[in-house]
């Protein structure tokens, strides 16, 4: 199958745009099949068409969600860092954690204390998809990890395989609570549906 020079940049630019993303959001193997299936497509002379590096590493089109990110980028850059350091909790703690008590996350249990599905609006309302989803991705990772270290030694005298991640139930209803609130006023970008 052959491609058109317009297919050929459309691909090559969905393809930047999804190895760009992938790698801020901590998706290392999908951004390396991304970036493989770039690297195979073919390097002609594609002309003038060529976009400037700016606009190649800007992947935001929706104007409130650029604004977002604009906003919180030093606080992205503090989570991504802690999250590259393992440091799920804290990570998560950037985005998710508010001023009332009752919201906070904490930084030792295993519990995301947002009951019922009851999240503070400001929350969803100041947090970027992109910051809501590495929060929630670090949480989801914390959680296998505690899990993981509860089990205990394989085929031990502990292993009844009953185990499960504690954040999930938590994070289920924090997503929820975001698709009925925010989903009708912002876009979706599919990241939050992929948790």
């Amino acid at each position: 199958m052959s491609l058109s020079k317009t297919e050929t940049l459309e691909l090559q630019f969905s393809l930047r745009q999804a190895v760009i993303n992938c790698s801020d959001r901590c998706q290392y193997q999908s951004a390396k099949w991304a970036a493989e299936l770039l690297d195979a497509l073919p390097d002609d002379d594609l002309g003038p068409e060529l976009m400037t590096l700016s606009e190649v590493f800007d992947t935001q089109i929706d104007p409130v969600e650029k604004r977002l990110e604009q906003n919180e980028l030093p606080k992205y850059l503090m989570a991504k860092s802690l999250l590259d350091c393992h440091e799920m909790r804290r990570c998560a703690a950037v985005f998710l954690s508010t001023d009332s008590s009752e919201y906070t996350i904490p930084l030792e249990n295993n519990v995301l204390n947002i009951s019922h599905g009851k999240a503070s609006r400001s929350v969803f309302s100041k947090t970027s998809q992109k910051g809501l989803f590495l929060a929630s991705h670090a949480l989801l990772l914390a959680g296998e990890k505690q899990k993981t270290e509860e089990l205990g030694p394989i085929l031990g005298p502990s292993d009844t395989g009953a185990v499960i991640n504690k954040q999930l139930a938590p994070l289920k209803r924090m997503l929820e609570t975001w698709f009925g609130q925010e989903a009708g006023e912002r876009r979706s970008q599919g990241w939050l549906e992929y948790l």
